[in-house]
């Protein structure tokens, strides 16, 4: 698991995702690498982040997937389109992997919203509605909902709010999972 959270207000988009992942090396034992990038900015005012599965097959990792869709199709692809790309693509990968994708954007009239990408189901659901504002978060714990589900008013927060309350939720949830048996979220908050 790790996290990954996107915050929409008036003021633009916040994404923050801690750099842990989780896999097994050759004799099955778990291993840790803190120095994975999980936040893949896109052109038109798009950013893409994952958790789960870190590789897309044996010789692709998601992040170096992300950047192959951006070259091919970064600069074209619009809100609305890039998601079933992102989504097509790693099906045509020939991957059956568990790795799921934020998409967080501005549509052409200048409203924002998010996506969710669930490769395991093949499904892509809105998470935040256009011309709506709040947070969007996957590998959820009961930390991150308790944060990001405490009241705030998401309509009236600042971006460098937006930015601080972020950065906060994965923050905090690294240093909690410190204490897990199971270290599945950690490394360092990127934003």
């Amino acid at each position: 698991m790790s996290l990954v959270v996107h915050t929409i207000v008036k003021g633009g988009i916040v994404v923050s995702a801690d750099t842990r992942t989780t896999c097994k090396d050759d004799n099955g034992h778990t291993r840790y690498d803190d120095s994975a990038e999980k936040i893949i900015p896109f052109p038109n005012y798009i950013v893409v982040s994952h958790c789960g599965d870190s590789k897309v097959n044996d010789l692709l990792t998601v992040t170096e997937f992300l950047y192959k869709i951006r070259k091919s199709f970064g600069k074209k692809a619009t809100m609305s389109e890039l998601p079933l790309k992102i989504l097509n693509e790693y099906i045509k990968s020939g991957s059956r992997g568990d790795t799921t994708f934020k998409v967080s954007g501005y549509y052409e009239d200048m409203f924002a919203s998010t996506y969710t990408i669930n490769t395991a189901k093949s499904t892509i659901t809105l998470s935040t509605d256009p011309c709506k504002y709040g947070a969007s978060y996957n590998g959820v714990t009961a930390v991150a909902h308790s944060i990001m589900n405490s009241g705030i008013d998401y309509s009236n927060l600042s971006i460098k709010d937006a930015i601080e309350l972020t950065h906060l939720c994965v923050d905090t949830n690294i240093k909690i999972f410190n204490y897990h048996a199971e270290q599945s979220i950690g490394g360092v908050c990127q934003t």
